[in-house]
């Protein structure tokens, strides 16, 4: 999981946490960007002090009195100077090469409020760009309990419904209140053949099932004290993504809701309405990992750095990343610039 705060003055401040296994390899080689030093250390919850070699930064990963067995954490903090913002350009935003694999990297930019952002690149991928997992991905309890300390956030957890993939159906499940039903069993049967799909709600009640064929299904969904939902005459095409939204009833017994797919059309996109006005209100919201830097940083930057403590969190991924440099790209325009622009054009209007 990695955090970077971005400065009004155009610094960066970026702590990468790590989850490794390692019993062997007594460093990690870190390829900083030109610029950059690192400020703290980790390894285990003990601090350590980063060695400074010809061809880059170590961190131990290794210390005396180390005896784990297990996944264990690593992590640093370093400061970059980029080139200072103007009222608007285009910036760039690296992160460094590591010579350990790394299966998922996770990155959370939070940026001033002061600037308006858009048009993202690079060789990262905006999150919500990526759908909701299907099934469950396969990690032991220690391993979780890592993850849990590191704040690494799930594949899909800002996914956004409505950038589902060709061949892929999915929707959100939500109770009366409008509230997102999670551990909802779906099943989607293809009505000719038979053969059937599974997938589980996340938390947010959104599920999605892939690389489905043509052909008319029966979707069935249910959930431990809810009314069983049965859509039946669902017609797929599997060039395109297919939304279905449903809301569950509480059930004073064991009780099936059967409806045909288009009596559940205008409930669907009811749904999808709310569930949009929820995403916007809840977009670039920062979490817990900012606020955690924020607070680290305080006492160890070696010159004064007005560290941002307002402002808006994009998040990207990026998998199966080895010894090689992550980059963002962003073009950014300052909102006073904007504000400015505007004031202009309704004094030009009104004389």
């Amino acid at each position: 999981m990695v955090t970077t705060l971005v400065t009004s003055e155009s610094r960066s401040l970026t702590e990468v946490k790590l989850v490794v296994k390692n019993q062997g390899q007594p460093f990690l080689k870190v390829g900083l960007p030109a610029g950059a030093s690192i400020l703290s250390a980790e390894v285990a919850g003990e601090k350590v002090k980063p060695v400074q070699g010809t061809d880059g930064s170590r961190v131990p990963l290794l210390r005396p009195g180390l005896r784990i067995s297990g996944p264990y954490q690593v992590s640093y903090v370093f400061m970059h100077a980029g080139a200072p913002f103007a009222q608007k350009g285009d910036s760039e935003l690296s992160l460094p090469g590591m010579d350990i694999p790394i299966s998922l990297l996770q990155w959370e930019v939070f940026l001033p409020e002061t600037y308006k952002v858009k048009n993202f690149g690079g060789n990262a991928i905006p999150a919500d760009r990526l759908p909701p997992a299907t099934g469950t991905i396969s990690t032991t309890d220690e391993e979780y309990s890592v993850m849990e300390q590191v704040g690494a956030w799930p594949i899909g957890a800002d996914a956004n419904m409505e950038r589902l993939l060709p061949g892929q159906m999915g929707g959100i499940l939500v109770d009366e209140s409008e509230g997102g039903l999670p551990g909802a069993s779906i099943s989607v049967t293809n009505q000719s053949t038979g053969l059937s799909t599974s997938a589980y709600s996340d938390a947010a009640g959104r599920w999605v099932v892939s690389n489905l064929p043509s052909g008319t299904y029966k979707v069935t969904a249910s959930l431990t004290g809810f009314q069983t939902s049965v859509l039946t005459d669902v017609r797929f095409d599997a060039n395109r993504p297919l939304h279905l939204n449903r809301t569950l009833k509480i059930a004073a017994r064991n009780e099936t809701i059967e409806v045909s797919a288009n009596d559940s059309r205008r409930e669907s996109q009811r749904i999808d309405r709310e569930a949009k006005k929820s995403a916007q209100m809840t977009e670039n919201l920062v979490s817990s990992n900012v606020v955690n830097l924020q607070r680290r940083v305080t006492g160890i930057l070696p010159i004064r750095v007005d560290v941002p403590r307002t402002g808006n969190s994009y998040k990207f991924v990026r998998p199966l990343v080895l010894d090689e440099e992550t980059r963002v790209t962003f073009r950014y325009r300052s909102k006073q610039s904007i504000g400015s622009a505007i004031h202009i054009m309704q004094h030009r209007q009104g004389g």
